[in-house]
């Protein structure tokens, strides 16, 4: 089970022997998402092991690495000012996207959660 919204279960849906562990999973730091990224798009050598959309330009490991750690900036940089993004909204980013738009994209992530935030 998840929830942003813990302490608003009824105690009785998460007394010892209904929940046995509990665990926090935060907004994403920028090295997880770097990481993620990296996996992401990495070039395979076994073509079974990912489905390329049509017309989704294929990488090179360096310049995922690159871009990887561009992200990774970027998100640390967000950070710092207060602003914070899920993994699973970057996983979801990158399903919908090839690297290029995703790195394109994350900026606008941002800025529709911060024009949440304000309303």
């Amino acid at each position: 089970m998840t929830t942003n919204h813990f302490s608003h279960l009824d105690p009785a849906l998460i007394r010892p022997g209904r929940v046995d562990l509990q665990e926090f999973l935060d907004d994403a730091e920028g090295e997880q998402a770097k990481r993620l990224f990296i996996k992401f798009y990495s070039p395979s050598t076994d073509e079974k092991e990912r489905t390329w959309r049509e017309d989704e330009e294929v990488l090179s490991i360096e310049e995922v690495k690159r871009m990887g750690e561009e992200l990774e900036v970027y998100l640390e940089q967000e950070k710092q000012m207060g602003r914070r993004i899920s993994m699973a909204s970057l996983q979801g980013l990158f399903i919908r996207n090839g690297a290029r738009e995703t790195l394109a994209s994350v900026k606008e992530l941002f800025a529709e959660k911060s024009a949440r935030e304000v309303e």
